[in-house]
């Protein structure tokens, strides 16, 4: 049996079985300068990646081209209007945060971790309408 674990882990499949095209998962994007922290939570809210992705559109469309549809999270900021474009094109929904309404990312003492990859997937999975500019 495959688990969506499995078929996220290095993403290497042509073609995903149809349990994985339909299961649910919530993205959660931390959008740097030069990597990307990615969190994936599956529908239960676990986590079943932590990645670091470069901050380029190639990098970007690598991960997300074999992942089913998702909800996908990211900060407002320098890169967000470019970054989220790619993954709407391949059919995914991304919000765009305004962190400074959100106290749990904007106060994180843990900056560069993959803390507030995990946040952003965590609140998008939970309400999306917390992460509303």
């Amino acid at each position: 049996m495959v688990t969506i674990k499995n078929a996220l882990k290095g993403c290497k499949m042509k073609e995903e079985p149809a349990m994985i095209k339909d299961s649910t998962i919530f993205v959660g994007l931390d959008l740097g300068d030069k990597t990307s922290e990615i969190c994936i939570l599956d529908e239960e809210g676990e986590v079943v990646e932590e990645s670091r992705v470069p901050t380029i559109t190639t990098g970007l469309k690598r991960r997300f081209s074999c992942l089913p549809s998702c909800r996908a999270a990211m900060e407002v900021g320098t890169h967000s209007r470019w970054a989220s474009q790619p993954l709407k094109e391949m059919g995914h929904e991304v919000l765009v945060a305004n962190a400074r309404k959100l106290r749990l990312i904007y106060e994180n003492a843990h900056k560069g971790d993959g803390a507030d990859a995990e946040y952003l997937a965590w609140l998008v999975r939970l309400d999306p309408k917390l992460l509303s500019p």
